[in-house]
């Protein structure tokens, strides 16, 4: 692999050539991944029905809610209370 040289900058500035390797960097276009978007959140209470948390009953019952009826500091309290199981759900192209 080639190093970067130093090229003659203009005055008053510096500049560096980037590396010179003949690969190309990053995925190809046709391989890169889908985009994933946030869509849902399912929840259920792990050990009890009713069981409340961010202004709802929880049931064991998975439920799923659009991501956009809670606030991020929500959907944080959600995905990390022992007595919650939740899961964020995504599409699989970003067009939802």
């Amino acid at each position: 692999m080639a190093k970067a040289k130093k090229v003659d900058p203009a005055p008053g500035t510096e500049a560096v050539a980037p590396e010179d390797s003949g690969q190309a960097r990053g995925p190809a276009p046709e391989t890169a991944a889908p985009v994933l978007r946030a869509t849902h959140i399912r929840v259920a209470a792990r050990y009890r029905d009713g069981f409340r948390r961010c202004g709802r009953a929880w049931s064991l019952t998975p439920v799923d809610v659009q991501i956009n009826e809670f606030s991020a500091g929500e959907i944080e309290r959600l995905l990390n209370d022992p007595a919650l199981v939740a899961d964020i759900l995504c599409d699989d192209d970003g067009a939802a």
